[in-house]
């Protein structure tokens, strides 16, 4: 180690003070200026005492090194003493408040001790800082206390510090000016030296009340943006809510139009039945008429088998229990069976229908008798919904990995608004039509669960009312 050099005090110059407190905003600020009162003290001959957090202890003592203090030897000769703050605040602290005995005891040793050895001593001290850091500012005003105690019956010049923003609370302006007032020179923040000491701490409370100003204007803040979020999401969540109720709204809607469609569907060839079965046991009918009557019992019992299927397969598709067999299925042959149930229904009404498809089989991977349903569904629907001497096409094309069924009719169509919708279980654009036609409207919800089943997908199109509608099912070739 050099040879040390005198320090020459720089203009900024502390006024000499008993017990000095000064506010900081900045660590670098703070080493800066503790470091210009130590190395002031050890020019003047005075020994040098800092008792600090322990991980500040290298940056002072690089401080008074740059300020030419030989601290190597000021550590042997004992004129420089380094304290962890900690350790010396746990010989002195009893139930979270300095006792006194044990601090003069402790601290005012090391202070006695010193003077009696070396002289009057420069001393650091951040415990106060420490202890408003643990939230525990009527501790720090008390050790205050205890140091001006010692001052009076010891010799010394002490440097206390506080962190500027520790006192950021309205609340903390007594205990503020408490601080200010045990100290006999106060330096504000940003300040390095001021020689009225008036104006000093004027300066000091000012800039407390400024920051807590501040706070208090950034939490309202942030309290305001805070009961912004929450109204914006209590209107967002109150616009659910009404959202779910016209949902369930019109979810009971369509549960009472669904039940009043499936009355009328079970009641109309269930009456047909009772009426032609009550005919046939008075007896009396001609042949003709029997025949009729037989036929018409038939057809009823058959429509009623249909609705109870649908039913049926709805529950099933709702549980997760439909079940599909899985075999090679030619989809022109399920075509050509689905158009030859249909024919009946189709000549009655004058209706047309047009098959393209290619001659070579186009295999699928899937259950034949659900396919065929799918093919059924989309035709009779086209067909039931078709004016009298109307065209119904349905073409099958193949795709390097899919292969299409589209079916198209010339009818009533879709209104647009019931695109969105129209595989929804029990969801009817028009119940007058279906009331005419026939149905419960279960079929297009079967069709594109069974597509899917088979890994494939439906789609519509329809360019509104008395436009049509075309039916698209897309399913992967085997």
């Amino acid at each position: 180690m050099s040879t040390s050099t005198p320090y020459a005090a720089p203009a900024r110059s502390i006024k000499e003070s008993n017990h000095l407190v000064k506010f900081y905003d900045s660590e670098d600020a703070l080493f800066s200026l503790v470091g210009d009162f130590l190395a002031e003290g050890a020019s003047a001959g005075h020994p040098l005492i800092v008792i600090a957090r322990a991980n500040r202890h290298a940056r002072f003592a690089t401080a008074l090194q740059e300020r030419g203090v030989d601290c190597d030897a000021s550590f042997a000769s004992g004129r420089l003493q380094l304290f962890d703050a900690r350790d010396v605040m746990a010989t002195f602290m009893s139930d979270s408040m300095p006792d006194e005995t044990r601090f003069f005891n402790s601290v005012g040793r090391i202070m006695t001790t010193t003077a009696a050895t070396h002289g009057a001593a420069r001393a650091y001290g951040e415990m106060v800082d420490l202890l408003w850091n643990d939230g525990n500012p009527e501790a720090a005003v008390r050790l205050e206390e205890l140091w001006n105690t010692l001052l009076q019956r010891t010799s010394f010049r002490l440097f206390c510090a506080y962190a500027i923003g520790n006192f950021y609370k309205e609340t903390d302006r007594e205990l503020f000016d408490l601080v200010c007032q045990n100290h006999t020179q106060v330096l504000p923040a940003g300040i390095e030296s001021l020689h009225d000491a008036d104006q000093s701490r004027l300066i000091a409370r000012l800039q407390q009340r400024t920051l807590a100003l501040e706070t208090e204007i950034r939490h309202r803040r942030e309290l305001e943006a805070a009961l912004r979020e929450s109204l914006a999401a209590r209107r967002d969540h109150e616009a659910e809510l009404r959202r779910l109720y016209e949902l369930a709204q019109e979810a009971n809607r369509t549960k009472d139009q669904f039940l009043a469609t499936l009355s009328h569907e079970l009641r109309t060839p269930l009456t047909a039945i009772l009426g032609w079965a009550r005919m046939l046991t008075l007896g009396g009918l001609d042949e003709s008429t029997v025949r009729t009557a037989l036929e018409t019992i038939e057809l009823s019992a058959r429509t009623q088998a249909t609705i109870v299927d649908d039913l049926l397969d709805l529950s099933k598709i709702v549980t997760g229990k439909l079940a599909l067999q899985s075999e090679m299925v030619d989809l022109g042959s399920a075509v050509d069976e689905a158009v030859r149930t249909c024919v009946l229904a189709a000549e009655a009404k004058g209706v047309r229908v047009n098959v393209v498809r290619p001659e070579e089989p186009i295999l699928v991977a899937g259950d034949p008798t659900r396919l065929r349903q799918i093919i059924w569904n989309l035709l009779s629907n086209a067909i039931k919904y078709s004016d009298e001497g109307a065209e119904v096409s349905i073409e099958v094309e193949r795709a390097p990995d899919d292969v299409m069924i589209t079916v198209r009719d010339h009818g009533h169509g879709i209104v647009p608004e019931f695109l969105p919708h129209i595989f929804e279980p029990f969801r009817q654009a028009d119940a007058s039509l279906t009331r005419g036609h026939g149905g419960l409207g279960l079929g297009l919800t079967i069709v594109k669960h069974i597509t899917e089943l088979h890994g494939g997908c439906v789609e519509v199109v329809s360019e509104g009312r008395g436009h049509g509608a075309t039916f698209t099912v897309t399913l992967p070739t085997a």
